[in-house]
């Protein structure tokens, strides 16, 4: 019964947090590669920052909120010092990672490297009939050998909110990222956040490069997701039905 309880809750879970995706993917300053136009790590509906945010540093400069792709509520905006490219793209797997928000202190400072303000996000889950959102991190770098700093996701949309959880991105090893015909790479690798968040802003702060740990952020994803309880509450609904419907067939 237990087996059986823990498998229903899984497949109550896994099947929604595929139902409401949405992503950007920075790249304002180069026209290509877009991947809007097709999948990439499993989702097809990427925001192409070049598109929204009107091209050259369109969103680097002047902090304007821009819409994601999938939903007329979330709005995000974000400043870095400028942006930068590495490696190689034949297909939109290496597109999502090619151009990043890169890692400088710019004029402001302040030891923060690449922010991200996203808004909406509570109108976003009423919208969808869920409770709360989970977050992917992009990082890539065209420093060899390099690993990536820790990405703060604050409350509200201030540089300085409270601090809710934190986000490491992985390096994915040379094999386990497409590279291309040339057979160049350079560190990529992403990190989760899945613990479950229902602000309705959240602010996402990466501090400056520390030598060749890189604070660089090249794509953004948040899922959609049911709170645990709800699903587990969902899930013992269904065995209690499974339960009856054995004893019935006995």
């Amino acid at each position: 019964m237990i087996s059986a309880l823990f498998a229903v809750s899984s497949a109550i879970i896994g099947s929604a947090t595929g139902a409401t995706v949405i992503g950007m993917n920075f790249t304002e300053i180069y026209s290509a590669p877009q991947v809007s136009d097709g999948s990439a790590d499993g989702f097809s509906g990427w925001t192409d920052s070049w598109l929204v945010a009107e091209g050259n540093y369109g969103n680097t400069t002047n902090g304007t909120d821009v819409s994601l792709n999938g939903t007329p509520h979330v709005k995000m905006r974000w400043n870095s010092s400028n942006i930068w490219n590495a490696g190689e793209e034949n297909n939109n797997e290496q597109g999502l990672y090619r151009q990043y928000l890169d890692d400088g202190d710019g004029a402001t400072v302040d030891g923060i490297g690449v922010s991200v303000t996203i808004t909406g996000l509570a109108a976003w889950l009423a919208a969808e009939g869920m409770t709360a959102y989970q977050i992917r991190a992009y990082s890539s770098t065209d420093t060899d050998n390099a690993t990536f700093q820790t990405i703060s996701i604050r409350d509200g949309i201030s540089l300085t909110g409270s601090v809710l959880g934190s986000i490491t991105p992985a390096v994915l090893g040379a094999g386990d990222f497409p590279t291309g015909s040339g057979g160049t790479w350079q560190p990529r690798g992403y990190g989760d956040f899945n613990a479950g968040l229902s602000a309705d802003s959240i602010t996402l702060t990466i501090p400056v490069r520390d030598n060749d740990v890189r604070g660089s952020l090249a794509a953004l994803r948040l899922t959609a997701v049911p709170e645990p309880s709800v699903a587990l509450l969902g899930s013992l609904g269904l065995l209690g039905i499974w339960v009856r419907r054995r004893h019935a067939s006995r």
